[in-house]
This record gives structure tokens, sequence and C-alpha cells, in this order.
């Protein structure tokens, strides 16, 4: 929308707030703030916090895909990355923190793959082109063949500095980039059965003993660990006192206890290595 009040023209736009023009300049005159009033994650880096608002269905579905960019306070000013400039990806729905590198920070895309920013400037969007990501096998799901979707829900980092991630409906959903760039992927079916059962992943987690920790919507929670060259991967689900098998959220405290939460209800494992 627009109106003209005396010789000013006042725009009103669907993403970037309002903007003035008078004596043939444009001014943006909104209030600072993020880009979207819908929150759906944030990360807090040293003096800045990061806000996505990318979304998903309760059976973590992502469409319709949202264009949303990068919500970002710094020092209490708002400095956002909007759309165009985070390479077309959409879906953001999760900001992980580099902690071996105060100016990185990694954003995970629900379509698109992982971005990686930069001191505040998109730098790389890694999928299934550049990385070690895979995108759903089309023959396996009823979509378009020229469909791409990288259903990348999470990521952190281990002790070691190798950055994990978690793919949903892919036979090696659990990916490892590691500290030098190299790429290698761990085959979930031996716990979730089929690909269809990866439809969403939660969040992922990480001990301070690099046990991963990933909860599942069919599967319940899924471990992981890496010991002297040899991998144990395991799932813990109703017939082990989980309410139900819908894992909704992770949480490590500072005992090593793991608090799961479900959609029916709050359990602990103690001792969760």
């Amino acid at each position: 929308a627009a109106v003209i009040v005396g010789q000013d023209v006042f725009l009103g736009t669907d993403s970037q707030g309002l903007f003035r023009f008078s004596g043939g300049e444009l001014t943006e005159i909104s209030p600072q703030g993020p880009l979207v009033n819908d929150t759906f994650h944030m990360a807090l880096q040293e003096n800045q916090i990061w806000i996505v608002h990318g979304n998903f269905s309760g059976s973590y579905n992502p469409h319709p895909l949202d264009s949303y960019g990068i919500s970002r306070q710094v020092e209490k000013s708002w400095q956002n990355i909007h759309y165009e400039n985070v390479f077309n990806a959409k879906s953001l729905g999760r900001v992980i923190v580099d902690p071996n590198n105060p100016t990185t920070v990694y954003v995970c895309s629900f379509h698109s793959g992982l971005l990686e920013i930069f001191d505040g400037i998109p730098i790389t969007l890694w999928d299934h082109t550049n990385s070690g990501l895979e995108a759903l096998d089309n023959t396996k799901f009823s979509v378009p063949a020229n469909y791409r979707s990288i259903r990348l829900r999470d990521a952190t980092f281990d002790s070691k500095g190798n950055l994990w991630s978690i793919t949903a409906l892919v036979e090696k959903g659990l990916k490892k980039r590691g500290a030098s760039g190299e790429w290698n992927s761990v085959n979930l079916l031996p716990e979730i059965g089929i690909v269809s059962n990866g439809l969403g992943y939660s969040n992922m987690v990480i001990s301070d003993s690099d046990e991963i920790f990933v909860g599942s919507i069919v599967s319940g929670l899924i471990g992981y660990r890496e010991i002297n060259g040899n991998s144990l991967l395991k799932a813990i689900n109703t017939e082990n006192n989980l309410p139900v098998n819908d894992v909704r959220a992770l949480a490590l405290d500072a005992d090593n206890h793991l608090w799961i939460g479900t959609t029916e209800g709050l359990r602990v494992l103690y001792n969760a290595s």
C-alpha cells in the first residue's frame, strides 16, 4: 500500500517495512526489529542474537515453503539478512554457532541444505551438489522427478570440531563434516527400519564424550558413538519405557542426564553415556 502526505509518498511493503519517498530519495523509516514477528529458533553468539523464521508442520512437512531471511541483533542494532542474500534457501529452521570460530554460524534449511555465514555474510550453501548432504530419493516418494529437497533438521559440533547433522527421509541421515572438510555418513536403517520412518527428527545433542543423541518421530531416541574405530548405533523406544516413540526435544544437563521430551510426557535417561 502507499499513501501521499504533502510532498512525501509512504510505501508499505510485505517484507521490508515502511519507506518514504521524498525529494527523489527513498528512505527506510521502519523501527528496527526482526524481519518477521514469527520466531522459530534463536541462538546466541557472544553479543549477537540470531533468529530464523522457517517452519514446518507437526508431521515435519515444510510446505508451503517460506522465503524469509535471517534476523540478527548486534549490540542492540538490527542487521537483518534478506532472503535474496541467503542463496534462496527456504524454510530456515535452526541456527548453530561454531564454538571454534566466533565469527561463523551455520543455518539449517529444511529444504535447501546448510548455510554457512561468516562475519554476518552468507558465503556458502551446502547441498547435494557440493557436499555429503543428500536430497530425498524421488523414486521412493510421490514427488516430481525434478524435485530436490534436503530436509536438514539440526546440526552441532563435537569436541574435535566435527560438524554433525541429521537429515530426514534419507537412509544415511546422520552426517559428519570433518574439521578438514571431508564428509562421512551413518546408515540409520538398522534402527529406523525404512526410509519413510525417518520423516523427521526433533533435534540433536552431543555429550562431552561425543555421544550423539537424536530425537525421531517414529523410532524414539537414537544414539550413536564412535570409539577406537568402532561405532555403536542404538534406539530407545516404548520398549525401554518411553511413553511414545515421537521424541520432540532433547537436552543434556550438567550431570550427563538426558532429558527426553515426547508428545506424551517427559523421561530422563540417567548417565546417558
